[in-house]
């Protein structure tokens, strides 16, 4: 006989249910916004469909699979947990630097023209705060915050792609236009940080990213940790 509830395959089905709306505004106002840029001019559309690609490798670059991670850590019930998250944001972060000047290398390489330069970067702060705010999304999913998740998720969308319609709408450039994914991230990124601290203060302790320690079974090897030295 199954051990799940009918309650619990209920709780399973909302909490799916709250990002499957989520992420079908989000569609909405995407496919909203790509069909009026591509009828306000083609090229612009192409050039955003390329500054979106290189933005979504430099997002690839900053999780670096990191939130498998930290999922791993937070389901911890010892130390491990202890400053995991804001040890991850600061991982991500650096991650994230050095992924935008390499970027910013790659466009004057290429030679593209400055508005399409300035389109990608732009376009790539807001890739950062999107991988930023999916950490914090992490540790809302693993204490049952799928609602607040998807609610942050949707009134970031509505501001980003609401500021990139206006701005088409206005005949702004394209490196203002890209500001939308910029507002999008940052949007969900500080609300949700806000909420993760929240729901799991734990997570927000001292800074400790790397070292090495003494193994502790004291056969004289030298080992890298993550976090703590005794979390491995």
């Amino acid at each position: 006989m199954s051990s799940v509830t009918p309650r619990a395959n209920y709780r399973v089905l909302e909490k799916f249910s709250f990002l499957a709306v989520a992420r079908i505004f989000l569609e909405i106002l995407q496919a909203a916004f790509l069909i009026y840029l591509a009828r306000k001019s083609t090229l612009a559309y192409g050039n955003l469909m390329l500054a979106l690609g290189i933005g979504t490798i430099l997002s690839v670059i900053t999780d670096f699979g990191l939130n498998q991670l930290l999922v791993l850590r937070l389901n911890a019930h010892d130390k491990r947990k202890t400053g995991i998250v804001s040890n991850i944001t600061t991982l991500k972060s650096a991650l994230f630097a050095l992924g935008w000047l390499g970027t910013a290398v790659f466009v004057h390489w290429q030679g593209y023209d400055p508005v399409l330069k300035r389109a990608v970067l732009v376009m790539g702060i807001g890739f950062g705060f999107q991988a930023l705010a999916n950490t914090f999304f992490v540790v809302l999913q693993v204490n049952d915050r799928q609602g607040m998740e998807a609610a942050i998720r949707a009134v970031g969308a509505f501001f980003g792609f609401g500021f990139g319609i206006l701005a088409l709408f206005l005949d702004a450039p394209l490196w203002v236009v890209s500001f939308f994914k910029v507002i999008d991230g940052l949007v969900c990124c500080v609300p949700a940080a806000l909420a993760a601290i929240r729901v799991a203060p734990s997570g927000f302790g001292p800074l400790r990213l790397a070292g090495m320690a003494w193994d502790r079974q004291g056969n004289g090897r030298i080992r890298l940790y993550y976090g703590c030295p005794d979390s491995e």
